[in-house]
């Protein structure tokens, strides 16, 4: 019973294992579509419509300065690069933390980054793509540790259960060779019993022949 109960726990931990595994790659595949959506999206949040080709004439003052009031502080532009911003410090953060528990013995920064006009989203979004390649790292080295540890525990699991089959398969030799066992010590017994009973006995008559008076 003991035997069985460690072979389903052997294999328990097996699929467990496995799930993780699993698990850690889907989030780390889905957390890199983000980032690079996020990046395409928002490289350059003042720079307008980047499907448009820029003009070979250099801006005039005019236009430099009605670029700039557009993009003061507190415009629509700059709320929205600030907001994007933020989803990618929060997203950076959650990269750094998942890699610190992937690899607890690998120091990560996990302190938070605020906005200001000399940042750029897009500078922002490749930090994230850098981090989220070294969580792939991280994840990589993880896989192989956890896969070797899955075909260790396999190869155990699979010692475990082939001792079981033999003992279960001596199983009955084991008990007939008991059963023979017992039979000649019990035959032993008798036949020790039977000369003991019949020593006894002649020594028995031996005496009364001796205590007979003569006739």
């Amino acid at each position: 019973m003991a035997d069985a109960a460690d072979a389903l726990l052997l294999s328990l931990e097996v699929e467990a294992a496995a799930a993780r595994n699993a698990e850690l790659s889907q989030t780390i595949d889905v957390l890199q579509d983000e980032v690079r959506r996020l990046r395409r999206a928002n490289a350059s949040p003042f720079a307008g419509d980047v499907r448009q080709p820029p003009r070979v004439s250099p801006p005039s003052a005019e236009e430099l300065s009605a670029t700039a009031e557009v993009h003061c502080e507190g415009s629509p532009a700059a709320a929205d690069a600030k907001e994007v911003f933020l989803i990618l410090d929060e997203l950076l953060f959650e990269l750094a933390d998942i890699r610190s528990r992937v690899s607890p013995d690998e120091q990560v920064n996990l302190s938070r980054r605020a906005f200001s006009t000399a940042t750029t989203v897009g500078a922002h979004a490749t930090r994230c793509l850098e981090e989220a390649r070294k969580l792939k790292v991280a994840l990589v080295v993880k896989q192989q540790s956890t896969a070797a540890q899955v075909s260790e525990l396999r190869r155990a699991l699979g010692e475990q259960v082939e001792a079981n089959e033999k003992q279960s398969a001596a199983g009955p030799v084991q008990s007939t060779l008991r059963e023979r066992t017992c039979t000649e010590l019990q035959r032993s017994y008798d036949e020790t019993v039977s000369r003991r009973g019949e020593c006894a006995l002649d020594r028995v008559i031996q005496a009364t022949v001796q205590r007979s008076p003569p006739s």
